[in-house]
């Protein structure tokens, strides 16, 4: 996609959602390319953030110079060109930064003295990390917009998640920077805040229904699990003392009954309440849960042993903890201190 293209993209996904509303035969339509649809929209979404960060990059007097004494870097019209662009602005940088490095006393005085050398050199030194916080964000961007050719389904949106996890900080780590810095207009912090918000907006959209999938999996395939081995609760009752089989049996449903409200009751509203800030303790939690559900299939079959059912009431006691413990921390105010 190019930049020329983001109006008529907007446009077109914009038809697309209103023609869905207008029949439940249309919307059965519409969820069934919805991958194709989040495809387009991340690419957009790409291009309008990256277009406005590269803005402040190429009106920097590092980057003027750059283009009017070597003539390299070109208009941008798609996520490679910004790359590359940035790619040739980086190495600039680095360049810079060994001559600055190696210059001596003698230079400090053609350059207006120490006082002005050191600012300059400091002035070099947060353009330098901003072009390369800005690097790393592009350079995903343009990987992830690759990934989106080759690889459908569950494998795209697992790598989604978690590439556009870490370009989220990439950004987090950008505006805490530019805040504390004192190098930076407020027209940049409140540009990279708003870009952060846009962001990380559409990166919960993505997220919520890679879980929504993979919880729609798991249910087709426990059910599977539940068909091929479908015990005889009669016979297994026969086969201990009554008494020990049915407190086994109490104890796989409460552990049931207690996942079931853990998915329900606290899920749900974490997953609308949770803070960007907290987005890593949240995803955190979707991973323990993943692990213990690879161990602990819910629902618990009827043949599990007690020791088993016990020991995943406790695990889901403790998650149900760590969601009490990111509700908290999402009404609490953090405050960065970064270097």
């Amino acid at each position: 996609m190019d930049v020329k293209d983001i109006l008529n993209e907007e446009k077109e996904i914009g038809e697309m959602i209103e023609k869905a509303k207008s029949s439940p035969e249309e919307m059965q339509k519409f969820e069934s390319h919805y991958l194709d649809v989040l495809k387009k929209e991340m690419d957009l979404i790409f291009l309008k953030s990256i277009q406005t960060l590269y803005f402040y990059v190429k009106n920097n007097n590092i980057a003027k110079a750059r283009a009017i004494i070597k003539g390299d870097l070109v208009e941008p019209q798609n996520l490679d060109d910004f790359y590359n662009n940035l790619k040739i602005l980086k190495n600039e940088c680095d360049s810079l930064k060994g001559a600055f490095s190696n210059a001596s006393g003698a230079a400090k005085i053609v350059l207006g003295g120490g006082s002005d050398f050191d600012n300059y050199n400091q002035a070099r030194r947060d353009f330098q990390r901003f072009v390369n916080d800005l690097f790393d964000f592009v350079g995903s961007a343009c990987e992830l917009s690759r990934q989106a050719k080759v690889k459908n389904g569950r494998m795209y949106l697992k790598t989604a998640t978690h590439t556009l996890s870490n370009m989220s900080s990439t950004l987090r780590n950008m505006t805490q920077y530019v805040q504390q810095s004192n190098r930076f207009s407020e027209e940049v912090v409140e540009s990279l805040k708003n870009i952060k918000l846009f962001f990380d907006t559409n990166l919960s959209i993505i997220f919520d229904y890679y879980v929504q999938l993979k919880y729609e999996d798991k249910k087709r395939k426990d059910a599977e699990i539940a068909k091929s081995k479908f015990v005889d609760e009669s016979k297994v009752l026969k086969s201990a003392p009554i008494q020990k089989d049915l407190e086994r049996l109490e104890s796989i449903k409460a552990a049931n009954e207690l996942f079931d409200r853990f998915k329900v009751d606290f899920m749900r509203d974490l997953e609308k309440e949770v803070s960007m800030l907290n987005r890593d303790s949240y995803e955190t939690l979707i991973n323990k849960v993943e692990k213990f559900l690879t161990k602990f299939p819910m629902p618990l079959s009827n043949d599990v042993s007690l020791g088993m059912a016990t020991e995943a009431q406790a695990q889901i006691n403790k998650f149900i903890d760590t969601v009490y413990e990111i509700s908290r921390n999402t009404y609490t105010p953090v405050v960065f201190n970064r270097e």
